[in-house]
């Protein structure tokens, strides 16, 4: 078979060739494993020393929404991790006993406030309600599902010590990579995507989202910016705006964050379409769309650099993609090329994604975890797959019937009142 491959391209011009595969550069692949390759080379002969020489004061707030079972295991993983702490648990309205677990275990520690909302009002009303008690230099937000390592706050406090940066994004992992295939396939997908993605975005200037699971802003750049707004996402509604405020978004390698992801692929489903709502379109496209004005405050053209890279891949590859598999099939359904041209495709997305996993070794805190989760690859374009078929279906429910503004996330009464944007 590879000898018959190795004919069928030699046959062909180079121009042919590309004909053929044009679409693959339309993918994340190339995006992702070329700006991988290019920071890790500058990394590789220009290190970054760490240093914990920052020491501002920290305010942590969480936001439960019953979570009886994760809450307490959630502050206990950051109490007594850094020197000046406050912790503010918030209890959105829940219906179990996340409230009565919390306050047990706050009335033994002088640093841990634990504060209740009657009636649910969705994570970003429970935030700017914690933002009242908050006199820290540096706010954290962190999810209740959520496990952190021992120096996770010194690390992700440390690239505030630059009065630039406004936010720092931080590495999430799942911290149930292997309970089966759909788990092991997010595991892949943040360790490239987020862990080292993330790393290369911030490199060029063009990280856009500060994880709301694990995230550091700078106080008063989060209460200039108007703290949180309703979202979904209220993460990335934040970071965009204290890019278009003039801030920098930076990234805190080593401060991982370990939270629990989906567990079925109808769970991960309805997670995913509420990302992609809430992303490009709802965020990018509308409601931060000056961000490509020239004419706007503080303009940026590593903003519109961001802006038109999030477009395009979020919006308009995807069907681009999917056209060009139809054109694909159409014009060579009853030719023998076309099994070569599809295992041409799979043989070049293979050696991108062997480059990403390989650069993910020379990045690894956990070599062998890492290499536990690589080992998933040659099956990941069957995943890769069925996520761009939810990418559409998020993108187009969005963009013809605004469903962002329907998901029950946000509580209806706040929904019902909330701008649509």
């Amino acid at each position: 078979m590879l000898t018959d491959l190795d004919f069928f391209v030699s046959s062909k011009h180079f121009n042919e060739f590309v004909l053929f595969l044009w679409a693959f550069l339309l993918l994340d692949m190339p995006r992702y494993a070329l700006s991988k390759v290019l920071v890790l080379i500058w990394d590789f002969f220009c290190p970054t020393k760490r240093t914990f020489d920052y020491q501002p004061s920290v305010c942590v707030i969480v936001s439960a929404y019953n979570e009886g079972d994760n809450i307490v295991n959630s502050v206990k993983s950051l109490q007594g991790t850094y020197p000046d702490l406050h912790i503010i648990v918030v209890d959105d309205g829940s219906t179990d006993n996340s409230f009565v677990k919390i306050q047990e275990y706050a009335k033994y520690y002088s640093n841990i406030l634990a504060l209740r909302r009657e009636d649910r009002g969705g994570k970003a009303s429970a935030i700017n309600m914690a933002m009242v008690y908050n006199k820290a230099e540096v706010t954290v937000i962190a999810d209740t599902d959520c496990s952190f390592d021992e120096k996770a706050l010194w690390e992700i406090v440390q690239p505030l010590k630059d009065e630039r940066v406004g936010a720092v994004s931080a590495p999430v992992m799942p911290s149930n990579s292997f309970v089966n295939l759909c788990t092991w396939f997010q595991a892949y997908e943040y360790l490239q995507n987020i862990v080292v993605g993330r790393r290369s975005s911030s490199a060029f200037g063009i990280l856009g989202i500060v994880s709301g699971a694990f995230g550091a802003f700078r106080t008063t750049v989060l209460r200039q910016v108007g703290g949180m707004d309703v979202g979904p996402p209220e993460d990335l509604d934040a970071t965009l705006r204290i890019r278009r405020s003039g801030y920098t978004i930076a990234y805190a390698p080593h401060a991982f964050c370990y939270t629990d992801v989906p567990e079925s692929f109808v769970v991960l489903t309805k997670q995913r379409i509420r990302w992609e709502q809430g992303g490009a379109v709802r965020n990018h496209c509308r409601k931060h769309i000056e961000m490509i004005s020239p004419f706007s405050a503080n303009f940026s053209l590593l903003n519109v650099f961001l802006w038109l890279e999030t477009v395009w891949f979020e919006m308009i590859s995807p069907f681009v993609i999917v056209l060009y598999f139809v054109w694909l099939f159409i014009n060579h359904h009853h030719s023998e090329e076309l099994f070569y041209i599809l295992f041409a495709l799979f043989c070049v997305y293979f050696v991108f994604e062997s480059t990403q996993s390989l650069i993910v070794f020379f990045y690894s805190d956990n070599k062998s975890r890492d290499g536990l989760i690589c080992m998933i690859l040659p099956l990941v374009i069957f995943y890769k797959t069925y996520l761009l078929f939810v990418r559409i279906y998020g993108v187009v429910t969005e963009v013809l019937f605004r469903d962002s503004f329907n998901d029950n996330y946000v509580p209806k009464k706040v929904r019902d009142v909330t701008w649509r944007y």
